[in-house]
C-alpha cells in the first residue's frame, strides 16, 4: 500500500463487498486484505456465477467473514435473514467486480438473488465498480443504469480502459484497486468537509538552469499527498498542485501538474480564489541561468576552469497567496528545518501570516514513511505529534482545521453534527412513569456506591436545551480541554503504565464512564458486565478496533471514589492512544476535563478527537428503547452519517 494511502480507523468499522461474476473476481482478494489493513471488517457475497472463478473459502481464509453463498431462500442458508444482516451491520457496500446483470438488478429494484437482495435493504452508502466487456459497458442500457443509480447516491468507480479479458480494448476492466478501495474508505469515513473546498501544493519543484541540469529536492510529495486524500475521504473538494515524481492521487482530486516554484505559483493562484483552505509547500531558491541562455546545454567547453552557481528567490508561495486571500480563507504552511523548529515555525506563522504552520527536522520527514512534526497556529495553540504515520498526521490536521475555532467554513462554536434538540431530548429523557409509580428521585453523586453495588438508574439531570435564539456576531468561545499537561506514557505512575500495556494501540474508538476502573480492576460489577458485552456486539466492532480508559485509578485511594477524576492521566491516556472517537457514558461531563461545554449526545472535534457524551451506563441498563436508539447514534456517528 503506498504510504499516502494508508489510512487506518478513518471511519465506520465494517464493509460489506459483494463479487460478481467476472474474470476479475479474484482481484477482490487484494480488497479484502487492504480494507483489513485500514482497520475495517469485511464481509461478502459471491453471486454463484463470482464461485465459478474464485472460492468463497478464498475469501474466508483472508478473514473476511461472514461470506454469504446460499440463495437467499435456501433452507440451509446459515441464517434465514442473510439478505438483511449486512444493512444491520455494515456501514457501506461495495461491489466489485459489479457485472452488468447485477447493475441491472440494482437499478430495476429487483431482488432475485441474495447480493440483490441485501443490496435493496442496505441502508448505508453503496459503491459500484462494474467489470465488464467494452460493448457491454457502452451500451445505453448499461449507461441507463448506472445514471439511475448515481440519481440514488451511488458512488460509481467506472471502469479503466485497455485490453479486456476478451481481447477488446476499450473501456470495461477493472478499475485501479487503489481507486475502489479509497472509494470504500470514503463510503465509511465522515463526510465533515462536504462543501470545502481545499488546495494543496506538494511535491518538490524542478528550477531548471540550462536545458539539462535542474536544481529540486527531496520531497516525495508524500505528506501533501496524504492530506489532500484525506480532505477527499472526508468529503472536500480537492485542487492537487503537484510538482514532478509526486504520488498517484484518485481521479477525485482535480490534479495540476506543474515543474518550476513560478508554474506552482501560477496554478495555484489561478484556483486559490475559488478555495476555503490552503496547504502550501515551495522550493525557497532557483539556480541563474548562464549568460549562453538557460534553453541550451552548457557545455564544459565554455567553462574549462569551472565554474559558479548563483541562485535568486522563488517568489514565495505562502505569503503571496495569504495576502492575496479572503478573510474566511485559512492558510496553512510546511516548513522543514535543520535546526531549531519550534522558534522557526513561530516565526512563519507571523511572517507568512499563516493561520497554521506545520514544521519538521529534515532527518523527520523527508523520505520516509512517518514524520514527527510540530504544529502551531495563530491563536497560539501548540502541539508536537510524534512518529505519526504521515496520513495520521494529515487526518489530524484536518481535524484540526475543522475544529469549532478554527474553522471559516461553519459558524464558530460548538457544533451539534447529527441531532436536533427534539430527537436529543427524546434520547435522554425517560419514559414517563406509570399512573401507579411514584415520582422518580433526582439523581445524587454525592453518595457513590458501596464496592460491589451497582448504582440504581435514575433520570439524567439534564436540561433541555432552550428555544434557539439568534446568532450573535460575536465570536464563541471553543471547545478546550483544561489546561492540564499531558505527561509521556514513560513518566505515567505504574498503575496507568500496566494498564496501557493490556489496551490495543491506536484504537478508533476509547470508552469511559464513572466506575469503569473499578469493573476493569478485577471488582467487576455483574450488570456492567453483561451491558458491555451486549453493546459491543450490538456495535458490531472488530477486535483491536476499540478501548477502554478509565477516568481514574482502582482500587480508589484514600478520599477516592468513582466520582473521582484523575484529569491529568486520563488526557494523557487519550493522547497516547489517540482514538478518532472518545465516548463519555457519564450522562454529564465531568468538569475537571474542561469539557463543561460539550452538549450530550453533540459530537464535537476537541484537538482532534470526537467527544460524545451519551447517557450514564446506569441509566441505560434495563431501557430496551432508549439504549436501541443509542446504538442506532453510535453507529452513525462511526459511520460518519
Amino acid at each position: 500500500m503506498d504510504a499516502h494511502l494508508a489510512f487506518r480507523g478513518v471511519g465506520g468499522p465494517r464493509l460489506h463487498l459483494g463479487v460478481c461474476g467476472s474474470v476479475a473476481a479474484y482481484r477482490a482478494l487484494d480488497l479484502v486484505r487492504q480494507w483489513q489493513d485500514a482497520g475495517v471488517s469485511v464481509s461478502a457475497t459471491l453471486t454463484p456465477s463470482a464461485q465459478k472463478f474464485v472460492t468463497p473459502l478464498t475469501f474466508a481464509a483472508l478473514g473476511a467473514a461472514p461470506v454469504y453463498t446460499a440463495p437467499f431462500d435456501d433452507p440451509q442458508a446459515p441464517s434465514p435473514f442473510a439478505h438483511l444482516e449486512p444493512g444491520q451491520v455494515a456501514q457501506a457496500l461495495v461491489i466489485a467486480p459489479a457485472s452488468a446483470a447485477t447493475i441491472a438488478r440494482l437499478a430495476q429494484g429487483q431482488a432475485d438473488d441474495l447480493l440483490a437482495c441485501q443490496a435493496l435493504a442496505f441502508r448505508g452508502k453503496a459503491v459500484i465498480a462494474p467489470a465488464m466487456n467494452p460493448a457491454m459497458w457502452s451500451h445505453p442500457a448499461t449507461q441507463a443504469n448506472i445514471a439511475t443509480l448515481r440519481e440514488r447516491g451511488c458512488a460509481v468507480v467506472e471502469p479503466g480502459c485497455g485490453r479486456t479479458a476478451c481481447g477488446e480494448e476499450g473501456q470495461g476492466r477493472l478499475a485501479d484497486l487503489r481507486e475502489i478501495y479509497l472509494a470504500g474508505l470514503r463510503a465509511l469515513a465522515p463526510q465533515d468537509m462536504e462543501g470545502i473546498r481545499v488546495m494543496v501544493t506538494l511535491g518538490p519543484t524542478r528550477e531548471h538552469w540550462d536545458g539539462l541540469r535542474f536544481w529540486t529536492n527531496p520531497s516525495t510529495g508524500t505528506m501533501g499527498a496524504a492530506v489532500a486524500v484525506a480532505a477527499w475521504l472526508r468529503g472536500a473538494r480537492v485542487e492537487a498542485v503537484c510538482g514532478p515524481g509526486t504520488p498517484w492521487l484518485p481521479a477525485g482530486i482535480a490534479r495540476h501538474n506543474v515543474g518550476s516554484a513560478r508554474h506552482m505559483l501560477e496554478a495555484a493562484a489561478s484556483v486559490w480564489p475559488q478555495c476555503d483552505a490552503g496547504v502550501f509547500t515551495v522550493a525557497d531558491f532557483s539556480p541563474v541561468p548562464p549568460a549562453q541562455g538557460g534553453d541550451k546545454k552548457f557545455k564544459k567547453s565554455d567553462a574549462p576552469d569551472g565554474f559558479d552557481v548563483h541562485f535568486a528567490p522563488n517568489p514565495d508561495i505562502l505569503k503571496t497567496l495569504a495576502a492575496d486571500r479572503r478573510p474566511e480563507q485559512k492558510v496553512v504552511g510546511f516548513a522543514a528545518e535543520s535546526q531549531n523548529l519550534e522558534d522557526s515555525v513561530r516565526g512563519k506563522l507571523v511572517s507568512k501570516k499563516a493561520d497554521m504552520v506545520v514544521g519538521n527536522l529534515l532527518q523527520d520527514g523527508f523520505g520516509t514513511p512517518d514524520n514527527t512534526v510540530f504544529v502551531a497556529d495563530a491563536s497560539g495553540r501548540e502541539e508536537r505529534w510524534a512518529h505519526l504515520s504521515k496520513t495520521d498526521v494529515a487526518w489530524r490536521l484536518l481535524s484540526w482545521l475543522l475544529s469549532p475555532a478554527f474553522r471559516p467554513w461553519r459558524q464558530a462554536g460548538i457544533t451539534h453534527l447529527l441531532l436536533d434538540d427534539e430527537v436529543r431530548e427524546r434520547l435522554l429523557a425517560r419514559p414517563e412513569p406509570e399512573p401507579s409509580e411514584a415520582a422518580p428521585p433526582v439523581r445524587q453523586h454525592s453518595a457513590p456506591p458501596q464496592r460491589g453495588e451497582r448504582r440504581q438508574p435514575q433520570p439524567p439531570s439534564y436540561t433541555p436545551p432552550p428555544q434557539p435564539q439568534p446568532v450573535s456576531s460575536a465570536p464563541q468561545k471553543p471547545v478546550r480541554i483544561a489546561d492540564t499537561d499531558t505527561l509521556a506514557p514513560d513518566v505515567w505512575p505504574a498503575y496507568w503504565q500496566t494498564l496501557l500495556k493490556k489496551t490495543p494501540p491506536r484504537p478508533s474508538l476509547v470508552w469511559s464512564y464513572p466506575s469503569l476502573s473499578r469493573d476493569l480492576g478485577g471488582d467487576a460489577d455483574a450488570a456492567h458486565r453483561d451491558f458491555l458485552r451486549r453493546l459491543l456486539g450490538d456495535m458490531a466492532l472488530p477486535k483491536g478496533s476499540h478501548a477502554f480508559w478509565p477516568l481514574n485509578r482502582y482500587p480508589y485511594g484514600d478520599g477516592e471514589s468513582e466520582q473521582t477524576v484523575d484529569a491529568r492521566m486520563f488526557l494523557s491516556g487519550i493522547a497516547a492512544l489517540k482514538p478518532e472517537s472518545v465516548i463519555l457514558m457519564c450522562g454529564q461531563v465531568p468538569p475537571e476535563l474542561g469539557l463543561a461545554e460539550l452538549r450530550p449526545l453533540s459530537p464535537s472535534i476537541v484537538h482532534g478527537h470526537r467527544y460524545v457524551v451519551t447517557p450514564h451506563v446506569d441509566d441505560l441498563i434495563g431501557e430496551p428503547q432508549r439504549y436501541a436508539q443509542l446504538i442506532t447514534f453510535l453507529k452513525s456517528i462511526i459511520a460518519g452519517r
